[in-house]
C-alpha cells in the first residue's frame, strides 16, 4: 500500500457531501461547503452533457432533484443552468466550479458516469491538470479504470462493486486485470471472499450513522450519509 492512497483511509467521507435535500441539495456548493468546514473527504458525482461540459449529480435524469424531466446528456450546460434544484436557488455545479470551491481544502472522491465511449475520462484528466489537492477517481465500468491506468495512471483509481455491478461488468474478476488501487464495496458484499482477498485499500458505502460499528472492521473507511 503506497502512501499516496492513505488520504482514503484518514477522513470521514461524505456522501454526496453534507446534505438534507430540503435546504441543502447534494452535489451542490452548499452540501460541500459545509463539508470543507467538517473538514471531510467529499464524494461526488460526475456526468457529461450534450456539449461534454461535466457537471456533478448524481442521476442520469433531471426528475429527482428538480421539476424538470430528460437527462443530464441531452442537456447542454446552459439549459442546465436555468434549471433550479428542487424548491432552491441551488443550480447544478460544474466539475470546474467545484474545482475552484475545494481548492485542495479536503480530498475528493470522483466516481465518474460515463455513457459511452472515453470522452468523460478525458475531459476529467484535463480539468484535474493544475488541480493540486488529494484526490481519487472511481467507477463501476472497469473500462473507465482501465483508461485511467494506461492513460493517466499516476492518478488514484478505484473500483465501485455492487450486485448489479457484477452482473454487468463481472465485477469481482475485474479486479485482476483492471488493477484498481483501491476498490469501493456496497457495504453487503463486504463478506465476499474475493472482496476479503483484496489487498488494496477497501472501501464500502454507502453507511448510515447508526451502522458504522457494524462495518467498521471489515474495511479501511466507509462513505456514510451525513
Amino acid at each position: 500500500m503506497t502512501m499516496k492512497n492513505n488520504f482514503l483511509k484518514n477522513s470521514i467521507i461524505a456522501h454526496r457531501g453534507i446534505f438534507d435535500n430540503k435546504k441543502i441539495i447534494e452535489n451542490t456548493v452548499g452540501a460541500f461547503k459545509k463539508t470543507i468546514n467538517k473538514g471531510y473527504t467529499i464524494e461526488l458525482d460526475l456526468r457529461l452533457t450534450k456539449d461534454n461540459k461535466i457537471v456533478v449529480f448524481h442521476d442520469d435524469k433531471l426528475d429527482r432533484l428538480t421539476n424538470e424531466k430528460g437527462y443530464i446528456k441531452d442537456k447542454t450546460l446552459d439549459e442546465l443552468k436555468k434549471i433550479k434544484l428542487l424548491n432552491t436557488n441551488n443550480f447544478i455545479p460544474t466539475f470546474d466550479e467545484v474545482l475552484s470551491l475545494v481548492n485542495g481544502k479536503v480530498p475528493l472522491l470522483i466516481e465518474l458516469k460515463p455513457e459511452k465511449g472515453y470522452t468523460l475520462e478525458k475531459e476529467v484528466i484535463k480539468a484535474l491538470s493544475n488541480y493540486s489537492g488529494e484526490y481519487a477517481v472511481q467507477a463501476f465500468n472497469p473500462k473507465s479504470i482501465i483508461y485511467f491506468r494506461l492513460f493517466k495512471k499516476d492518478i488514484i483509481r478505484g473500483l465501485l462493486i455492487s450486485p448489479k455491478s457484477i452482473e454487468i461488468y463481472n465485477s469481482l474478476k475485474s479486479i485482476n486485470f483492471c488493477k484498481p488501487d483501491f476498490i469501493n464495496v456496497n457495504k453487503e458484499l463486504l463478506d465476499n471472499n474475493k472482496i476479503i482477498s483484496f489487498k488494496g485499500i477497501k472501501l464500502a458505502y454507502t453507511i448510515e450513522k447508526n451502522e458504522k460499528d457494524k462495518y467498521s472492521d471489515k474495511c479501511d473507511n466507509m462513505i456514510c450519509n451525513i
